[in-house]
């Protein structure tokens, strides 16, 4: 699993100290676009302010223009990471991406295109007139994870 060190004022010094994974920021995540982190204002507050991001590389960038993306990078020497709460009208998801020791240049292809692949099933999923079909997270692996949670 990849894991990110976090929380020290030099992130190439700390052993083995503040690790996060997409998991655990997917949980996160999934926990502001819900609510259910301090008061659901403050939720509201946190999903306007990733909003306004203005590094739109990775999740957000594939994604139609009209679909309002939440979403947070961070970026450190080998390690690119992107994540997000993607306000699909009929579901919105959380999707947490992080890359490490990749081709130069190679995470803005690479993450745009999970985002899009996830933003298509997700789309296709909670738009079909089928029956409802099982709808949860998609596998992690290496380069992070997605999961779709109801809204509040």
């Amino acid at each position: 699993m990849l894991q990110t060190k976090i929380g020290t004022s030099n992130l190439l010094e700390a052993d083995d100290i503040n690790v996060s994974t997409a998991h655990d920021t997917n949980l996160l995540l999934t926990k502001i676009a819900t609510g259910q982190i301090i008061s659901s204002k403050a939720c509201e507050d946190m999903i306007t302010i990733m909003s306004g991001q203005t590094h739109r590389w990775g999740i957000p960038k594939l994604i139609p223009a009209n679909v309002r993306v939440a979403n947070k990078t961070g970026t450190l020497h080998n390690i690119k990471h992107d994540c997000a709460i993607v306000c699909l009208k009929q579901k919105p998801y959380a999707i947490t991406i992080f890359t490490q020791d990749l081709p130069y240049l190679s995470h803005r292809v690479l993450v745009p295109r999970i985002s899009q692949k996830v933003y298509e099933w997700a789309f296709d999923s909670f738009t079909a007139s089928t029956p409802y079909r099982q709808r949860g997270a998609v596998s992690e692996s290496k380069h992070g994870e997605s999961k779709s949670f109801n809204r509040g």
